[in-house]
Formats: structure tokens, sequence, C-alpha cells
């Protein structure tokens, strides 16, 4: 089976899961599935996340490689081909390397993320008169400048 069919069964399977819940009429209510978002948005839910991905970008990864390495085997790449290195290279130093990164910075307690956020606002008003549109215009357009 393809990567891509497993995909498409995975997500055919969840969509008829949830159309049985709604039927069932047993589906999660709103306030669980906000805890659970809730509980995503910490640094463990993060680290979490992080580590998903990065599961994913490393196994993706390995699927390039063996396809590429079976296409130069049948003869339908060269060894140089300048498409498929590139790909890898994004694989390996883009999406794994920038996911696994993520994950140790969120891992090692970095202190330039912000540990929370404010819990005030300060709201500033201002009061701007309104212009004419013949103001506006001369304003916009250089060549109305001194026709008036």
């Amino acid at each position: 089976m393809d990567t891509y069919q497993v995909w498409f069964v995975t997500i055919g399977l969840v969509g008829v899961g949830l159309l049985v819940l709604v039927l069932l009429k047993t589906s999660p209510s709103l306030t669980s599935i906000r805890a659970i978002l809730e509980m995503l948005n910490t640094r463990s839910g993060n680290i979490l996340l992080l580590a998903i991905m990065s599961m994913f970008f490393f196994w993706e990864t390995l699927h390039l490689a063996y396809y590429i390495l079976s296409m130069i085997e049948v003869g339908k790449l060269h060894e140089d081909n300048a498409i498929a290195l590139m790909a890898m290279q994004f694989c390996t130093t883009g999406a794994f390397a920038a996911s696994m990164g993520a994950m140790l910075t969120m891992m090692t307690g970095d202190k330039s993320l912000p540990s929370h956020l404010p819990t005030t606002a300060t709201t500033t008003t201002v009061t701007v008169p309104p212009a004419t549109v013949v103001e506006t215009v001369a304003q916009t357009r250089p060549d109305t400048q001194g026709s008036e």
C-alpha cells in the first residue's frame, strides 16, 4: 500500500468514526475538546507535538531515501540527480532538523520563550479629525499639489 493510500484510509476511518459518534449522539463535548486543546498548548503538549512531527519527518526521510535508491537501482534516476539530492537535503536539514531543534529547545527550557502571557491589556484611544475627499486626493496624488 502506498503512503498516500495509508493517509487516505486513515482520514477516511477517522471521518467514519466521527460520523458514527455523531449519529449515536456520543460525540465529545466542547468542554472536553477545549481541555484537550489547552493541554496541547502547554509546554509538555508542545514537546509531544514536536516529538510526533520529528518522528514523522524521520519516517518520511527514510521512505524518500529508499525510494530514491530503488529508482537509481531500476535506472530511472542517476546518482547525481539534483532534484533528488535537494529533496534529501530538505528532509534531513530542513524538516527533521527544524522540528528536532525546536523540540530540544523546548525541552532545555530556553529563556528566549515567554514563560507566561500578560494578563492585562492596555487600551489607547486616539481621536483623528475626519478629512475631506479633496484633501485626501490632494495628499495622495502628487500632480494636484500646486494646482489648487
